[in-house]
């Protein structure tokens, strides 16, 4: 899965994110007007959004937690790793999903680390709730690989 998830990173172009960023729009727009939405075989739900199985490089070894790249990246290589279970809050996962999901996101950095050597360090952030920004009620970890001198460097 690793091998997988990298040379996905790896070779995930523009065209390629573009028509996943299609899928996706033309998925949420479907599913904010009817329910429930329509998942076919290894696509998964982001809050009410399906993400579909092509737009995601990596699902932990239990299918507990799954990485995707983000709609809309602040920096190359922004992905968003999330719990199977649609829940809001970090506090509202069971043990097991929790360590899961902290699982996979260490896996991820290690596969954006090996698709994009220049990366030194990350940022990687949870938007815990509504009040904190969150914009999907699903809880999600958002991994921002960092480089010294990027267009973000010391933010």
């Amino acid at each position: 899965r690793i091998v997988r998830a990298a040379s996905f990173l790896a070779v995930h172009n523009q065209q390629q994110r573009q028509r996943s960023i299609l899928q996706v729009r033309n998925n949420m727009a479907t599913t904010a007007s009817t329910s429930p939405p329509t998942l076919q075989e290894g696509d998964i739900l982001f809050g009410k959004f399906v993400i579909p199985a092509n737009s995601i490089f990596y699902q932990s070894p239990q299918n507990k937690s799954y990485a995707f790249v983000n709609l809309r990246p602040i920096v190359t290589g922004h992905v968003l790793v999330v719990p199977a279970p649609i829940v809001p809050h970090l506090n509202d996962l069971s043990e097991e999903h929790y360590i899961d999901l902290w699982n996979t996101v260490r896996t991820v950095q290690t596969l954006l680390k090996e698709a994009y050597p220049q990366t030194t360090a990350f940022n990687v952030a949870v938007q815990d709730g509504v009040a904190a920004g969150q914009s999907v009620p699903h809880l999600h970890v958002h991994i921002l690989p960092r480089a010294a001198g990027d267009a973000y460097a010391g933010n």
